[in-house]
């Protein structure tokens, strides 16, 4: 699974002989970069705005804990839909960061997309290994039970690879419940 290096441990050196130039073109002769980085502390991401994070997650009736991100559309006085985003094998975990930002999912809460939609709610469950279909398919429905502003008629699901697998299984197992699925390169 992956995960953010925290912290993350670098050392930058001037090679002897050679020389860096400033934006400014200024000879920089040395720099003052510490040897360790807390990537958390210094994440800045405009994408996550609007975002809720649920790392702790949700836990479903068999057992299984699900992270995830959350993006809730502004008041907009209609109902709107859900899209349901499954990730890839790669970002498999337990840190929703990856999900969100690995594949810029965050588009989908980005003004383009919301104003194509006419707003809409996301959901990205982050699967851990062993979550169950029925697990993904508990938060999904807590999802839409707790936002009287989605339409239950528009729960839309995508995912690709592993998540394309995710959107297959889904829909297999409860046929009636989207309006449309986006299975990607299932695996």
């Amino acid at each position: 699974t992956n995960n953010f290096a925290n912290p993350y441990k670098v050392a930058v050196t001037i090679n002897e002989g050679q020389q860096m130039m400033s934006v400014e073109g200024k000879a920089i002769d040395e720099l003052m970069v510490g040897k360790v980085v807390d990537t958390k502390a210094i994440m800045i991401c405009d994408q996550l705005n609007g975002w809720d994070l649920q790392n702790d997650g949700f836990t479903a009736s068999n057992g299984n804990v699900i992270s995830y991100g959350y993006y809730a559309p502004a008041a907009d006085g209609h109902r709107n839909p859900l899209i349901v985003w499954n990730h890839g094998a790669g970002e498999t975990g337990t840190e929703i960061l990856m999900d969100l930002l690995c594949n810029e999912v965050t588009a989908l809460s980005g003004k383009e997309f919301q104003s194509i939609m006419n707003g809409c709610y996301v959901l990205v469950p982050q699967r851990r290994s062993g979550t169950s279909t029925q697990a993904v398919q508990e938060l999904i429905e807590k999802t839409v039970n707790e936002n009287p502003d989605i339409d239950p008629n528009r729960v839309l699901v995508a995912g690709c690879s592993a998540g394309g697998a995710q959107t297959v299984n889904l829909v297999k197992a409860y046929p009636d419940y989207y309006a449309a699925a986006v299975p990607i390169c299932p695996a």
